[in-house]
């Protein structure tokens, strides 16, 4: 069982009085009813993931917002405690679990093993170039394609994989 799958035990087995938050290497992660509650609070996006164990909602914020994160569920009378020093797991009482389909943003896949295909260069439209010599990126493609990556939903090896090949082609410019 993932730590994920652990923590969306948990939830359930307290019929969603206990809401985790819980870290995922640079990010806190809430799933399913805490999901939606923190969106409640924060106006974070809830976003609909596949996973081999079944759907579940997920809502991820970084680590350094913590701090407005509380801030606000204070602001909303709701209590939370942290087990640990370090604040690896942190559990909430007080907001409201329901989930409704209508606060989901978007929905994603399992995450991609192979970031670097966001970075591919756009399939041309109408007839193929055949064999002429690839273009050189310019400085704008490099910022389109900065501005597709989705960090958020990146591991962080996926991360520096992306930003590594983003760097070889603007040092090709």
């Amino acid at each position: 069982m993932t730590s994920e799958q652990s923590y969306i035990s948990a939830q359930e087995k307290s019929e969603n009085k206990n809401l985790y938050l819980f870290k995922v290497g640079g990010f806190y992660h809430a799933v399913n009813g805490a999901a939606f509650a923190l969106h409640r609070v924060t106006g974070y996006q809830v976003r609909k993931q596949h996973r081999k164990a079944g759907d579940n909602f997920l809502l991820g914020f970084p680590i350094a917002q913590i701090a407005e994160v509380k801030e606000k569920l204070k602001q909303c009378n709701m209590a939370f405690e942290s087990f640990d020093p370090t604040e690896n797991t942190i559990i909430f009482h007080g907001g409201n679990p329901t989930v409704d389909l209508s606060l989901v943003t978007e929905e994603i896949d399992e995450p991609q093993t192979e970031p670097i295909n966001l970075l591919r260069e756009p399939q041309p439209q109408g007839k193929p170039q055949g064999n002429k010599k690839k273009q050189q990126s310019t400085a704008m493609d490099i910022v389109i394609r900065l501005i597709r990556l989705d960090v958020a939903n990146m591991t962080p090896m996926e991360a520096i994989a992306a930003l590594a090949e983003l760097k070889k082609l603007a040092l090709a410019i």
